[in-house]
């Protein structure tokens, strides 16, 4: 298995996979917005392609994990 995170700080998102920064880019817009949906294990820009797997852990926080809460 694998892990992979994404981390948005202001306006950049990293992607990490088993702890190693793997990409870094600027998003100036909200991820997701205007009545959209958050997909996972589907890639829009590729025809609708599905992942072909599982995913056996998924989180999605709205507040960063450095602080208390």
């Amino acid at each position: 298995w694998h892990h992979v995170a994404a981390v948005r700080i202001g306006t950049t998102i990293k992607v990490f996979l088993d702890g190693n920064q793997e990409v870094s880019t600027a998003q100036g817009q909200a991820m997701v917005s205007g009545g959209r949906t958050l997909d996972i294990g589907l890639n829009r820009a590729a025809s609708l392609v599905y992942w072909n797997g599982y995913i056996s852990d998924l989180r999605i926080k709205s507040h960063n994990l450095l602080t208390n809460h």
